[in-house]
């Protein structure tokens, strides 16, 4: 196990956290057991790991069609990530 992975946090503040791998990729192991790890501290986490890719796909969206939907994947969590507004900072809405 790589010492930058044993540093990652244990504890994330996030409503959701989105781990995109890649299936031959030398850290595809460590990306899932760092998803597991945060599922079992209670991180609500979404791990994806695209089949026959390598390390940095995602750049070559315009010639490989999974990267494109890896892309696109990673794009709407974001999307849904910036225009989810909590609960907490909302603002009342006026009656009539």
């Amino acid at each position: 196990m790589s010492r930058s992975y044993q540093k990652l946090p244990r504890r994330v503040k996030s409503d959701r956290l989105l781990v995109v791998t890649a299936d031959h990729d030398p850290l595809v192991d460590e990306g899932k057991h760092y998803a597991d790890r945060l599922a079992a501290d209670g991180v609500p986490v979404e791990y994806a790991c695209f089949e026959g890719t390598f390390h940095g796909f995602v750049s070559f969206g315009a010639v490989i069609k999974t990267a494109a939907q890896a892309m696109d994947l990673i794009c709407s969590r974001i999307k849904q990530a910036a225009w989810t507004v909590p609960e907490s900072v909302r603002e009342p809405r006026m009656a009539g």
